[in-house]
């Protein structure tokens, strides 16, 4: 008999998922541990740290392998891969993973939308 403390591999697997941000979020807003930022601004600074300025003024784009991040005024450009993950470096990889990103596995179901809740 099995001892009843211990739930069998198969019934975690199959019952418990992540909650993960969409890629959508890349450019809104987020709250990570009470600090309000948008992840594309904070990942385009940690890119080109010499283009930080108060006056904060940011263009994105969005395309369907990709989302960019400028700042006005320079002709620095910061790019996420979303359909090609190992594009991206391994600090932005990281990064990404903290914040609660990963790419192409809520469409599958495989995990839980944070927005969706």
């Amino acid at each position: 008999m099995s001892n009843p403390k211990y739930l069998p591999m198969q019934i975690l697997r199959d019952n418990i998922k992540l909650v993960v941000r969409p890629w959508q979020d890349l450019t809104k807003e987020i709250d990570i541990d009470g600090k309000w930022f948008i992840p594309m601004e904070v990942l385009f600074e940690m890119e080109h740290p010499n283009h930080k300025s108060d006056f904060r003024k940011y263009y994105y784009e969005d395309y369907p392998n990709w989302t960019s991040c400028s700042h006005n005024g320079t002709a620095a450009v910061t790019k996420v891969y979303k359909n090609r993950i190992e594009e991206n470096p391994y600090w932005m990889v990281q990064k990404l993973k903290e914040w609660h990103f990963y790419f192409g596995i809520i469409e599958k179901g495989l995990v839980i939308n944070l927005n969706s809740i």
